[in-house]
């Protein structure tokens, strides 16, 4: 099995060689300092580490599963970057991601995805990504799409609220208002509600959701999630229109 270094890559300075133009210009002060990048094999890693740290971007490697959460609650990632071709197929790759949906901190980390357009074809794999750079890698997309997902997951988790049309969560307080009025929701409820607001516009399968909620090796069945959402919509939609949006015989997405 491939284990994580014992001593993760630090950020290194991009290095000028005598005599030639110059290579790379200092890195834009939006890109993310901080990327957990998640791979398959050490061979493919070093290549796509390499040309993140060239960007001026501190690199992380996770590649053992069993250390997902302790690796991003150690790094606090600005994104995690998912490299898809390094696995075996586009199936484990999409159990990798989604794997780390499931044991992402408060704070949203988005997620990019590497990926070869054959994959693409893997819907649970795209859906577990909030954006995508085609191979053949070419670094300064890969860091120029990494910096806009880092940049737009930090304004509203920093300020400890979600804004979403009528709907506005507070995740100090705990509280979930609608036109205003707050709303009560248990804490499962309430964990739902927020992570379809995170990915508000996308399509989340019932399996995404119930590895949010309960970890990939829960007993819970697909059919409690129905029930969650259910509940959640006759309280949120008590005063009219309409906050989730059922995509028959693939999951749900929150609408504005």
């Amino acid at each position: 099995m491939v284990r994580e270094p014992t001593s993760p890559p630090q950020t290194q300075a991009p290095t000028t060689i005598p005599g030639a133009p110059d290579a790379m210009p200092s890195a834009p002060a939006l890109l993310p300092q901080r990327a957990v990048l998640l791979v398959g094999n050490r061979v493919r890693a070093k290549q796509v580490l390499d040309e993140l740290q060239r960007h001026g971007i501190e690199v992380h490697l996770l590649w053992s599963m069993d250390r997902v959460a302790a690796v991003l609650a150690s790094v606090q990632p600005d994104v995690v970057i998912a490299d898809a071709p390094s696995f075996p197929d586009s199936q484990e790759a999409a159990r990798a991601v989604q794997t780390v949906r499931a044991a992402l901190p408060d704070v949203e980390v988005p997620v990019l995805l590497l990926a070869e357009a054959a994959g693409l074809a893997t819907w649970d794999l795209l859906l577990a990504a909030d954006d995508f750079v085609l191979e053949p890698l070419r670094a300064p997309e890969l860091a120029a799409r990494a910096a806009l997902l880092a940049r737009r997951a930090s304004q509203p988790n920093r300020k400890g609220t979600l804004v979403a049309g009528r709907l506005v969560m507070d995740l100090i307080g705990h509280k979930v208002l609608v036109n205003g009025q707050e709303v009560y929701l248990t804490h499962r409820e309430f964990e739902l509600i927020r992570f379809l607001v995170m990915n508000r516009g996308r399509v989340v399968t019932r399996e995404m959701v119930r590895q949010h909620l309960w970890g990939p090796d829960a007993d819970e069945g697909l059919r409690t999630i129905d029930v969650h959402i259910r509940r959640i919509r006759s309280k949120l939609e008590r005063s009219g229109g309409r906050f989730i949006e059922t995509v028959r015989n693939v999951g749900y997405k929150f609408v504005e």
